[in-house]
């Protein structure tokens, strides 16, 4: 099965009539499809905080996870997300012990935060991504891609703001003009 690897290209709100989370947006890193997933508030805060670099007078629970490993020597390899249950992302954390693989299950906002910390890649597999991967080479036509009917408007926002960030006016056009349907 061949992995495909991932990167954290966005962090925003996200609001809709069934959460009041974030969503974090990952790109194939050598590919043009995203990932959105909904993570709570403090997942967020901590994923924020995983990319800066600063030392914390108080550690959060990841930078403490991060330190006990690091001190037991024990390496995070990577993070897998590994399956989508009842529209979920499961996630797995690989790690290296005394030589040895030792697989966990895991949240995918946590395994996203510990990646962060330990500087592993992100991997999916191809079948996530074509269950729930967003294409942008699919938005040649005048219609978005089936894929952005299930995102919400916020969710459409963000990939709005990507477009235009990358001088994609084209596929800005088709988003502003979906978004533009909905309010409606």
């Amino acid at each position: 099965m061949k992995k495909i690897e991932l990167v954290i290209i966005a962090l925003a709100n996200h609001r809709d009539k069934d959460s009041d989370g974030y969503v974090v947006v990952l790109r194939e890193r050598d590919g043009q499809r995203r990932l959105s997933v909904v993570i709570g508030g403090s997942e967020a805060k901590s994923i924020i905080r995983g990319t800066e670099d600063s030392d914390l007078e108080t550690p959060m629970a990841h930078d403490s996870l991060h330190s006990i490993l690091h001190r037991c020597k024990i390496e995070l390899k990577e993070v897998y997300i590994s399956q989508i249950i009842n529209e979920v992302f499961h996630a797995e954390l690989h790690f290296i012990e005394q030589g040895m693989l030792t697989v966990v299950d895991c949240r995918t906002s946590d395994a996203l935060a510990l990646s962060l910390r330990a500087g592993c890649p992100i991997f999916t597999s191809q079948a996530i991504m074509n269950q729930a991967g967003i294409s942008w080479a699919s938005t040649k036509s005048k219609e978005l891609p089936l894929q952005f009917s299930n995102l919400s408007a916020h969710d459409l926002e963000l990939l709005l703001d990507e477009a235009l960030d990358a001088e994609d006016f084209e596929r800005a056009a088709f988003i502003r003009d979906e978004l533009r349907k909905r309010k409606e």
